[in-house]
């Protein structure tokens, strides 16, 4: 214990009981007169610290929190893995302002960050190492190769370009260490979870290093009839080119097999009236596959103490596909669900890539740290979905109160064949300015202009539109 905790212990106690205290001390004393001297142990102790000094995530650089004018939570490695955290959505329950939203049964994060929710049919924005991973198809984002998690609150949009308006997520992942570093965790929990996972680094020359983490997960559900599966493995090195120049590369690969799960219907408006654990799709659909295959390469160089370079390159495939049994409408009699049946084959690819110029120079007695920057990046997401909806003949439709699965709604009919491709490139610059010990600035704008096409193979469609906004 710290002797300051020892200290106010004891005035404590003998503010509360000064009589017993005085008692204490004139027996300890008599005590001591009829006895031979003891030793005295003293335990000392220190409470972990979880805080993070700086985020590299709110400026691209890395700048200390106490410097930054903007509301900026920084969710370390250390608090993630004593609090047992395995994915992004149970990191993003320690920071407040954020609140989880309808993530279709597990098929991708969701969550709204000062109320702003985006668009519910996608997954949340979010970064890893300041490049967009939630463009495409991911699942939910596994914590096997996270360092932290920086919660930015607010608008981003000049150092980012297009975010929501609640706030930034960026993920900095788990890098290479010289020193050999081995762990390996297995865990069991509820609903027949099971999981495990590795971290792996090591030197292999004097100037490369290795650093694995990969995990595997699966599980029941307190919903009937649901089980999932998660796999993630991540490789990366890096590499010490001279003395001024270090290359990295990381790959992350995941895969993911869950159910399509709209969840429970109310009744004449009022949830509760089934069972929470009821699923009311088609077991034999199967899961949703949900595949992610990513690179990034990143390199900095620095010219002097004063001014370096930092660039990287992200390739990213998705895909998600699978059959889907989803709720239509209650029928009048309060307890015949209809149906629709749906298969999905999505695919994405994603090629980003950002190259920055840092600084640090002083006019006078006024010290800058500037960053300028140029970024862009192609999107592309072809869709192709098959949809057989309920009718008289075959309405498709379960019992809410005393569910029978094995209905048949074949055959599926094209519901629609998309193509959209984005394009985008953005300039930016930013400075941060001490204009003493205790009063900071930071000023940034940011240039966008956007490309996007959507091709409709079904009807034939093809529209367009180019956007440009500054920040």
């Amino acid at each position: 214990m710290h002797p300051s905790h020892r200290c106010t212990l004891a005035l404590f106690l003998a503010a509360t009981y000064p009589l017993a205290a005085v008692a204490a001390g004139t027996e300890a004393g008599a005590a001591e007169a009829h006895s031979p001297a003891k030793s005295v142990v003293e335990i000392k102790a220190q409470r972990q610290n979880y805080r993070a000094l700086s985020a590299t995530g709110a400026t691209k650089t890395d700048t200390l929190l106490k410097d930054l004018p903007q509301s900026v939570r920084v969710l370390t490695g250390d608090l993630l893995k004593d609090v047992g955290i395995t994915d992004l959505a149970g990191a993003l329950d320690l920071s407040s302002g954020i609140s989880r939203q309808s993530n279709l049964g597990g098929l991708w994060d969701s969550y709204a960050m000062r109320g702003f929710t985006g668009d519910p049919n996608f997954g949340s924005d979010y970064l890893v190492n300041g490049f967009s991973s939630s463009r495409g198809y991911n699942g939910l984002r596994d914590s096997a190769s996270t360092n932290s998690v920086e919660v930015l609150k607010g608008p981003a949009s000049a150092l980012y370009g297009r975010g929501e308006p609640g706030g930034t997520v960026n993920i900095t992942t788990k890098k290479p260490r010289f020193k050999p570093e081995y762990s390996i965790d297995m865990s069991v929990g509820s609903y027949g979870l099971r999981r495990g996972a590795v971290d792996l680094t090591g030197a292999i020359t004097d100037t490369l290093a290795y650093r694995l983490n990969g995990a595997h997960e699966q599980a029941d559900s307190y919903r009937d009839t649901v089980h999932s599966k998660r796999s993630f493995l991540s490789p990366s090195f890096i590499w010490l080119v001279g003395d001024a120049t270090t290359i990295s590369y990381e790959v992350e690969a995941s895969e993911q097999q869950t159910p399509f799960d709209r969840g429970v219907v109310a009744v004449n408006g009022v949830l509760g009236k089934i069972p929470n654990s009821r699923f009311l799709g088609e077991p034999n659909d199967g899961p949703i596959a949900v595949k992610s295959l990513g690179h990034q390469v990143f390199v900095q160089h620095e010219f002097n103490e004063k001014w370096s370079l930092q660039t990287g390159v992200s390739y990213r495939d998705s895909s998600l596909k699978g059959f889907s049994t989803e709720a239509n409408n209650l029928l009048p009699d309060g307890e015949t669900l209809r149906r629709q049946r749906r298969h999905r084959d999505f695919n994405a690819t994603d090629m980003s890539g950002r190259l920055e110029l840092l600084g640090k120079f002083s006019t006078g007695a006024i010290d800058h740290s500037i960053l300028l920057g140029v970024d862009g990046y192609k999107f592309e997401d072809a869709r192709i979905q098959l949809r057989r909806n309920p009718s008289a003949t075959n309405p498709y439709s379960i019992n809410i109160y005393r569910p029978v699965y094995g209905s048949v709604a074949d055959p599926l009919t094209l519901s629609f064949n998309t193509l959209e491709s984005q394009r985008s490139h953005g300039f930016y610059g930013q400075d941060q300015i001490d204009l003493s010990a205790q009063w900071k600035a930071m000023v940034g704008v940011r240039y966008d202009s956007y490309d996007q096409t959507v091709v409709n193979k079904r009807l034939n469609v093809f529209n367009e539109q180019s956007l440009s906004a500054t920040s």
